[in-house]
């Protein structure tokens, strides 16, 4: 099950749905509060993300960057991975692109 994030310029990013949540969750770890509970920005059901929100969850990941290593790591399951496993190396760069969507203002959870 895929989770597509897709920002009011059309600019779009997906992650896999454990993805998105590690997203979220990294999110938090590095000071994003949500305004809602967690489980509100699971859903991909076309729920949007306001611009205040986004660049918060958008500075909360900026934090996280210099913690992530280039490199990736080897794993037999994602899950399997620690936060600071799961977004090193290419997965870095996909959460970089997702960190450009929170900064152009609000996102559509679908």
């Amino acid at each position: 099950m895929e989770t597509s994030l897709l920002s009011l310029l059309g600019t779009r990013c997906q992650f896999s749905h454990h993805g998105w949540a590690q997203v979220l969750t990294l999110a938090r770890l590095y000071g994003w509060k949500p305004v809602r509970l967690p489980e509100h920005y699971l859903k991909n059901d076309g729920t949007w993300v306001g611009p205040f929100e986004s660049r918060s969850i958008g500075a909360a990941l900026m934090r996280a960057l210099p913690d992530l290593p280039d490199h990736d790591f080897p794993a037999t399951s994602p899950q399997s991975l620690n936060l600071v496993e799961y977004f090193a190396g290419a997965r870095k760069q996909h959460l970089l692109d997702f960190v450009d969507i929170c900064f152009d203002g609000d996102f559509c959870i679908t």
